[in-house]
């Protein structure tokens, strides 16, 4: 629990999540680039294609068919038929005109993309197609009136494409149909996965180099530290101030680690100096109880031979005081 809570613990954490996070939006910052690349690749190629055969589509002919749904009509097979050829010569994936019915529910007027013998792929005049999961740009090109490019997009029948939409007018500029040109984006997509599983390889490799760099460089940094730290914490217990730090470098901390030193000197030298002023002291203080001592037996002596010299002072006095009285008597 100490690790975890020690500074060393949170900054290789803070670093290692930073490095996450940055090689994180380093790698979607280059999925999406590598997407737009490609998608902006097929769109430039989408909008000459659905453009040309937006231009051999007649908007009236074009109104009246999705009416009436005649598959006779001699407009509907000779349009269809340019429109295979012009398919055929860009190599996209799908070429179609539609008629919107309501919101999101359109019907394929003219298909281009493949022939009618190919039941699997070929939609009839007529067949209704859910365009809800259909790139925004489709829905986009009813509001401008004018060609538009959608992204990578998984649509739910025909899997990853990137599409272009033109719109179809009629004579008034009514917009009557869309033109649509797919390309198969299901290898873009592929591609795209390979790249992110590359990238997360190859940001755990320089993650894992990173980890062992801030693991060596928190070696570097904290196991002096830690060193220090210790020496303080020792001081601090024992009293002791004959410790040393070793010194082999010459940066920060070993800078600061030479100046603890230092100081542990200096306070090791005030203590000798302080020890030896201490024992002068007693010295002394014993020297001066002794001359106490004899000052104080000295005083008793001399009150002893004051007191003696007054006793022989006071007879002395009483003798004279006698001879006196007699000597007045005679």
């Amino acid at each position: 629990m100490k690790f975890f809570n020690s500074f060393k613990f949170r900054f290789a954490g803070l670093l290692s999540l930073f490095i996450i996070v940055l090689i994180g939006i380093m790698s979607v910052l280059g999925i999406r680039q590598l997407s737009k690349a490609v998608s902006q690749t097929f769109a430039s190629q989408g909008i000459h294609i659905v453009e040309k055969a937006a231009s051999i589509v007649d908007g009236n002919s074009f109104e009246a068919l999705a009416k009436s749904k005649d598959s006779n009509d001699p407009f509907y097979e000779k349009t269809r038929v340019q429109l295979l050829g012009i398919k055929e010569l860009s190599g996209c994936t799908y070429l179609y005109t539609m008629s919107q019915i309501k919101e999101n529910t359109w019907q394929y007027v003219i298909d281009g993309s493949v022939g009618p013998d190919d039941a699997d792929n070929f939609s009839n005049i007529g067949d209704e197609e859910d365009t809800s999961s259909y790139d925004d740009a489709f829905r986009r090109v009813l509001i401008s009136g004018k060609t538009e490019s959608g992204n990578l997009v998984n649509q739910e029948e025909w899997g990853w494409m990137v599409s272009t939409y033109a719109p179809i007018k009629n004579s008034a500029g009514k917009i009557v149909g869309i033109t649509g040109c797919d390309y198969d984006g299901n290898n873009l997509h592929n591609t795209i996965i390979k790249d992110i599983w590359s990238q997360i390889f190859v940001s755990g490799i320089f993650l894992l180099i990173g980890l062992a760099l801030i693991l060596f460089l928190l070696r570097q940094v904290f196991s002096p530290l830690s060193k220090l730290s210790q020496a303080i914490i020792n001081v601090s217990e024992t009293k002791n101030f004959a410790d040393r730090l070793k010194v082999d470098s010459n940066d920060e901390i070993a800078q600061t680690a030479q100046s603890f030193n230092q100081l542990l000197e200096a306070l090791q030298t005030t203590f000798k100096d302080l020890h030896g002023f201490v024992t002068q002291f007693d010295r002394a203080s014993e020297e001066l109880a002794a001359l106490s001592d004899k000052v104080a037996k000295a005083s008793t002596n001399t009150s002893d031979s004051s007191s003696d010299m007054a006793a022989s002072v006071e007879e002395m006095t009483a003798s004279i005081a006698t001879v006196g009285e007699n000597a007045r008597e005679t």
